[in-house]
């Protein structure tokens, strides 16, 4: 069985405590770390002094275009319908956290691209 590869797209505080979950996840084979997209190019140093194996880009596409399986996203709220749609189509399952759209109906045509691309879509937050 492989195991999915987990790329996220944001790196605010909420990024620990999905790190904390893939850290629990790896050592039992139920996921690999992916890259981090963090747009600030000025937070790296401090990402990395934090976790000194993370893998960060600094554009969205590059999270899509390094074969992970599963994007969590974790941006501002604003942006979370326009890059799920964007994972979507990749080809990507996707976590994200809430709001998963601005209106019902933005957040019913995520559901239906999902579900016409045979994907997973779950929105957060499930993590304490």
């Amino acid at each position: 069985m492989r195991v999915p590869r987990v790329g996220i797209l944001g790196s605010g505080n909420v990024l620990w405590a999905y790190l904390q979950v893939l850290d629990r996840l790896i050592p039992r084979g139920l996921a690999a770390a992916g890259p981090v997209c963090s747009r600030r190019r000025e937070t790296w140093d401090g990402l990395r002094a934090r976790r000194p194996q993370i893998e960060l880009v600094s554009d969205v596409s590059e999270v899509f275009a390094s074969g992970v399986d599963i994007v969590v996203i974790i941006t501002p709220p604003e942006s979370h319908a326009a890059l799920t749609s964007l994972a979507l189509e990749h080809g990507k399952h996707v976590v994200v956290e809430k709001p998963l759209a601005e209106s019902l109906a933005e957040a019913k045509a995520l559901v239906e691209l999902a579900e016409s691309r045979g994907l997973h879509l779950v929105c957060a937050p499930f993590i304490q």
